[in-house]
């Protein structure tokens, strides 16, 4: 109750430091898109609790994902309970931290995706709160949020969702390579990283790309710098991919937005955005 309490409450809360990403990929059937969750969650922070005592062999995880609909109504949700082996896994979660991936199917519209990670014996908790919008495929060209592939994913301890209902390809691909997407990709100014632009319906011959950073206050921080790389050919009813890099303009450290627009044969791609973070400088 307090868990539902909290994520119908839509606010940003925990002591756990965290992100989430989410992405609406065309399903192979049906209306509705498959829409992958990334969850992360800081580990030392998870792990934390009363001191003193003899340290549990396993760490009890609740994860809930709800997508609340533009009338507050529940769409899709689900829950899982983890018990994590900390003799396998304590040293990755001290390190990094966990990250948790799994799924939603949601019909077309516009959504308030809420994550509640918590500690189940301590309670400490890391809410977080993102918007979604799942468009209509098939009506249009369709841009899914820029994706950065985390250069450090082996730095997590990673947990894919119970299997439930019919298994979906893994959708985060480039060069038929899977990637691992950062919810909260860390850059650093003026380095150049790789980024993957993914989606539907572009049509034909060279896509042009325009990028803009916005800071905090949602003022423009600079123009982002996106080239293209590679195109790879879209298989019948696979998504477009691109193969991108983006290099952050001299930024103080901070939190930022970069919204993509993408335009080709058929006409402007309706603009996406991703946050990231500048680190300070060493």
């Amino acid at each position: 109750f307090e868990a539902s309490s909290r994520l119908m409450g839509g606010e940003e809360a925990g002591t756990v430091p965290g992100a989430v990403m989410a992405a609406p990929f065309r399903a192979a059937a049906g209306d509705k898109a498959y829409v992958p969750v990334l969850i992360e969650a800081d580990g030392p922070a998870l792990l934390g609790g009363p001191s003193g005592g003899q340290p549990p062999a396993a760490l009890p995880v609740d994860v809930y994902v709800y997508a609340l609909d533009a009338a507050g109504g529940i769409q899709d949700f689900l829950y899982q309970s983890l018990g994590l082996d900390l003799a396998k896994a304590g040293a990755g979660l001290r390190q990094g931290g966990l990250k948790f991936f799994g799924h939603l199917d949601l019909p077309p519209g516009e959504y308030s995706v809420r994550t509640l990670v918590r500690n189940g014996a301590s309670g400490a908790f890391s809410l977080r709160v993102v918007p979604l919008t799942v468009p209509a495929f098939g009506k249009g060209p369709a841009l899914l949020p820029p994706l950065f592939p985390d250069a450090a994913a082996n730095r997590w301890v990673t947990v894919r969702e119970a299997p439930r209902g019919p298994q979906a390809d893994y959708p985060f691909m480039a060069r038929q390579q899977p990637y691992v997407p950062a919810s909260r990709p860390a850059l650093a100014a003026g380095a150049e990283v790789p980024l993957a632009l993914v989606g539907y319906d572009l049509g034909p011959g060279d896509l042009k790309v325009a990028a803009k950073v916005l800071a905090a206050d949602g003022k423009e921080a600079g123009s982002g710098g996106v080239r293209v790389l590679q195109r790879e050919p879209a298989a019948a009813g696979q998504p477009d991919r691109l193969l991108a890099a983006f290099r952050p303009p001299a930024l103080p450290p901070g939190e930022y937005t970069l919204n993509v627009t993408l335009t080709g044969a058929a006409g402007p791609v309706s603009a996406t955005s991703a946050p990231f973070v500048v680190k300070a400088g060493h």
